[in-house]
């Protein structure tokens, strides 16, 4: 009998714990090579002040540079990013919905990668077909 129930615990345990990562993991992150809009947001939030300054609802004049927080958030999206197919074309759709929502100059967006040295595959444009993403 003790046998048993030593051999159970692990087995609980694990269950338990996959049972607490499928709850905290929102469900296009358990789908493979989703990215969700939340994980995007995160990632560039603190690209935030220099895409104000450049859409006039901020006076602040600085740019990213490598190596702050926001260069550093733009290589973590980018690094999502080449998970896949379906993991650009996510972060696509949720990049060009902020810029819409928000009225951001999708131009000066566009710019922050080469200003933090990142390459990107395909540099966000106003009229980019999110679809047609490889």
């Amino acid at each position: 009998m003790r046998m048993v129930k030593e051999a159970s615990a692990p087995v609980v345990v694990v269950v338990v714990v996959m049972m607490v990562w499928m709850i905290e993991l929102p469900p296009a992150a358990m789908a493979q090579g989703r990215v969700s809009c939340d994980t995007v947001s995160q990632d560039i939030t603190s690209c935030a002040p220099y895409v104000a300054a450049a859409s006039g609802s901020s006076s602040s004049t600085s740019k990213p540079q490598e190596g702050d927080a926001c260069c550093e958030g733009v290589k973590q999206l980018n690094s999502r990013a080449e998970s896949g197919q379906q993991a650009r074309q996510d972060i696509c759709y949720c990049l060009k919905d902020l810029a819409t929502k928000y009225n951001l100059n999708t131009d000066y967006i566009a710019s922050i990668p080469s200003q933090c040295g990142v390459s990107v595959r395909y540099p966000l444009r106003a009229d980019i077909d999110c679809s047609q993403i490889q």
